[in-house]
C-alpha cells in the first residue's frame, strides 16, 4: 500500500471534523435525555465552529499539490494533534459549559470513532518513517563513449 499524500490526509480529518461537528450541531438542536437544555453560547457555538474548522481544512487540501507527501515529523505532529482532539473537547466542554457537561458525550464520542483511528495511523506511520534513512537517489549512469569495431 503505497503512502497518502497531503491532500488526502487533508480530505480525511477535514471530513471527520464536519462528522464531528453535525453532531454536535445535533445536540444543540435535540439535547439528550442526559443533557440539560443546551443555554449556553460555548455549546451552541461548539458544532457549527468545528464544522466550519473540517469544511476549511477539506478545502486547504484542494489547494495542496496532488503529489506532495508530508514530512515524518509533520505527519507524527500533526496524527498526535487529531489523535488529542477528542480530549480537547471534552475538556473545553467540562470548562465552558459545566451546566450541561453531558452534552459533550456524544460530540466525543463521534470525535474518538473518527479522528482517533486516523489520528494514530498518521503518527504512527510517521513515528515509523522518522527513524527510517531514506537514501539519496543516485545519479543515473552515464552512457559511455561508443567504440567502433575494426572489420
Amino acid at each position: 500500500m503505497g503512502e497518502l499524500t497531503s491532500r488526502a490526509l487533508c480530505s480525511i480529518v477535514g471530513i471527520a471534523l464536519i462528522i464531528v461537528g453535525v453532531v454536535g450541531m445535533s445536540e444543540t438542536v435535540l439535547p439528550t435525555k442526559t443533557s440539560l437544555a443546551p443555554s449556553t453560547m460555548a455549546v451552541r457555538i461548539m458544532g457549527p465552529a468545528t464544522a466550519l474548522l473540517g469544511v476549511g481544512l477539506f478545502m486547504f487540501g484542494r489547494t495542496v499539490p496532488r503529489k506532495h507527501r508530508p514530512s515524518p515529523m509533520v505527519l507524527t505532529i500533526a496524527g498526535t494533534a487529531i489523535t488529542l482532539a477528542p480530549a480537547l473537547i471534552w475538556t473545553y466542554g467540562a470548562a465552558l459549559a459545566r451546566e450541561d457537561a453531558a452534552f459533550w458525550a456524544p460530540a466525543v464520542a463521534a470525535a474518538l470513532l473518527v479522528l482517533t483511528v486516523p489520528g494514530l495511523g498518521m503518527a504512527i506511520g510517521g513515528l515509523r518513517r522518522l527513524g527510517r534513512h531514506v537514501p539519496e537517489p543516485s545519479r543515473p549512469v552515464q552512457p559511455g563513449p561508443k567504440v567502433k569495431r575494426r572489420k
